[in-house]
């Protein structure tokens, strides 16, 4: 379920209690008006499509696209990639675990899909994916 403070709030709210937006990331019935991350819905998601995290950053990034885009007069157009990536970290062992509505498997499947070696690529993407939102 979404968080209280969008139920309690004027903005509309899905089924599942997160704001309601349409595909473009643009709150729906609100023009201007845009919402991406944990608290917005998915518009018929796939069931195995997460809120959190890597998807939550590609839909923020498309909805920042459309807010532009609008706000340059022009009509919204981004849409985002539904995918699931995870790297299982078993401390001894890990597996890389994805999915996407198009089958592509992330990185062109450069790593494989189970490695001890994973474990090292895995906070090697922890480490820059925080200096980047750290500071850029």
């Amino acid at each position: 379920t979404g968080p209280s403070l969008v139920q309690k709030s004027c903005l509309p709210v899905s089924i599942g209690g997160h704001i309601d937006v349409d595909k473009y990331g643009q709150v729906k019935g609100l023009p201007h008006v845009f919402a991406a991350g944990d608290c917005a819905n998915h518009e018929n998601p796939p069931p195995w499509v997460p809120h959190q995290a890597h998807m939550a950053q590609l839909r923020a990034s498309a909805a920042a696209k459309n807010m532009k885009a609008i706000l340059n007069g022009k009509g919204s157009t981004n849409l985002y990639r539904q995918e699931l990536s995870c790297i299982l970290d078993m401390q001894n062992d890990a597996m890389w675990l994805y999915r996407s509505e198009d089958d592509r498997p992330p990185f062109r499947n450069i790593f494989p899909r189970r490695s001890k070696n994973l474990i090292f690529v895995k906070e090697a993407f922890e480490q820059i994916f925080l200096f980047y939102l750290r500071h850029l």
